[in-house]
Formats: structure tokens, C-alpha cells, sequence
């Protein structure tokens, strides 16, 4: 398959062929086919075993879906606490690894994420912003991009709707946003990540790569909120002007800080506006 053009392989529960070898095997014929092919396990926990030049590429994060639920779905964490859930998992494998994790919010075993968010879009949306601007690769299940709904297996599996005009298009086209950012600037495919703050329900952090830094704002909170952030921890030097690249709005920068009015359950990715 890898001959005719498939990009890599998906392993369903690799943890029931215990056998390092024949794994260690598979990859070497895999890449023998194809050096730049991506192997991925279906291993549900965070486990270093199943990673590195012997096994798989990245495992399905599903460690990753579970803060998100808890974070933007249901009020079981607070900023802080999902910070120090999604940093740790950039500690748990090397690094070539941790930025080829799959990071989903949803697959077909599981309820689907508008649904667990009491199909609550902007709750969606804002899980979508933070999956494209995390390190990994973000994947979407079918359906999630024009808002299908579903409860657990098998109702998780429903036909794709092909009837456009039933599909959430605001939603759709949000989507395609966050892939077009993602594709356009390479820092949020390799770049660093650091916490700048975790407040309440106020989670900002910085994507940085080489010349290039990105500012990712998530407010997820029922209620707008008003912050005059620095951009000195940024290292944004002589800047006039900031650029929210979802919104187009622009903002004046004074005294090194600019002053933000964040709607609720809403999200920026800012840039320097040269």
C-alpha cells in the first residue's frame, strides 16, 4: 500500500501483538518503501514503549482529547490545570515524536466532541483553535468540520451529510481557517511552545521558530474579558501595531502592551503587524 501511494499506517491496538520484533520489522519495511512514510498506533495511554525508531512515529493522543473535554467541554479544569496537562505531554517522548503526535478530539470510538459539548459550537471552535496551534498534527474526524453530532459507538459513526445546505458552513469555513494558519506559517508546525499566562479561564501561550512568534489567545470563560497583555516576553521589539490573523483586527501597541477585549469562548492567534 505504501508502493501505491499511501501516506503511512494506522495500527489498530498494537498492544495486542506483543512482539518488539516483528514491530521493529514492520517499520524498517515501511520506510524501505517509503523514507518519509508516518506510522501511527492506536495506544489510548501515554506509554514511551510503543515510540521511537523501533516502533511508531506518534501514537493517537487520546491523553490529548482528555484535557480538551475537560477543559473546554466541561469546566473540570481550570487554565492552570490544563496547562499542566498539555505541557506535560511535551515531555513525555522525544522531540521528533511529540511533534508528530496525533492529536485528536474525536475518532470512531468516541461520542463526538460537539456532542460532549452539549453541541455548544463555540466551545468547539475554541478546542479547534488550541488542536491547530498545539504542537502535533491536528486530525479531524469526519464530520466534526460541519458540525455532526453523535453519541457513543455506534451512533459516533453516522453517515457524512452531503446535503450542504445542512451543514454548519460557519463552522466549515472556521475550519478551513485554522488549516490555511497552519499551513502558511511554519511555526505552528515546528515552532517551541511556552505558558505566558494561565488565569481563571484565560490560557495564552507563545509559538515561537526561528524570526517567527505567534501570541495564541483562549478565553474560555462564559464571559467576555477585558487584558492589557505585554509584548516585551514576546521579544517583539519597535512593534506598532498587532494583527489578530483570525479576525483581521488590529491592535495599537502603547507602553509595550496592547489592550484586548476578549469575547467569550473565543480565541486570537496575534502576529507583530509590520
Amino acid at each position: 500500500w505504501i508502493e501505491q501511494g499511501a501516506d503511512g499506517w494506522r495500527l489498530d491496538v498494537p498492544g495486542e501483538i506483543k512482539d518488539d520484533e516483528f514491530w521493529a520489522e514492520f517499520r524498517v519495511v515501511v520506510r524501505a518503501a517509503n523514507p518519509q512514510a508516518y506510522t501511527l498506533g492506536e495506544i489510548w495511554e501515554v506509554n514511551s514503549h510503543w515510540v521511537g525508531k523501533h516502533k511508531f512515529d506518534a501514537l493517537m493522543n487520546y491523553p490529548f482529547r482528555a484535557a480538551a473535554l475537560s477543559f473546554f467541554a466541561n469546566d473540570e479544569m481550570d487554565a492552570a490545570q490544563f496547562g499542566d496537562a498539555v505541557e506535560r505531554l511535551l515531555t513525555v517522548y522525544p522531540r521528533p515524536h511529540i511533534y508528530a503526535q496525533f492529536n485528536l478530539l474525536g475518532s470512531h470510538d468516541t461520542e463526538r466532541f460537539l456532542t460532549l459539548c452539549h453541541h455548544d459550537v463555540a466551545r468547539l471552535k475554541l478546542a479547534l483553535l488550541f488542536q491547530f496551534t498545539y504542537i502535533g498534527a491536528p486530525s479531524i474526524y469526519y464530520g466534526d468540520e460541519i458540525g455532526l453530532t453523535g453519541g457513543k459507538d455506534p451512533a459516533c459513526r453516522g453517515a457524512f451529510e452531503w446535503n450542504k445546505k445542512k451543514w454548519n458552513r460557519d463552522l466549515h469555513h472556521y475550519v478551513k481557517t485554522l488549516a490555511e494558519l497552519r499551513h502558511k506559517y511554519s511555526v505552528l508546525r515546528h515552532g517551541t511552545f511556552k505558558r505566558l499566562l494561565a488565569q481563571g479561564n484565560l490560557y495564552i501561550f507563545l509559538r515561537r521558530h526561528e524570526n517567527e512568534s505567534l501570541i495564541i489567545i483562549l478565553n474560555n470563560s462564559h464571559s467576555s474579558f477585558i487584558l492589557d497583555l505585554s509584548i516585551k516576553q514576546v521579544g517583539w521589539l519597535n512593534i506598532v501595531k498587532v494583527k489578530d490573523l483570525l479576525s483581521g483586527q488590529k491592535f495599537r501597541v502603547e507602553d509595550d502592551s496592547i489592550h484586548l477585549n476578549l469575547s467569550k469562548r473565543a480565541g486570537m492567534v496575534l502576529t507583530a503587524d509590520d
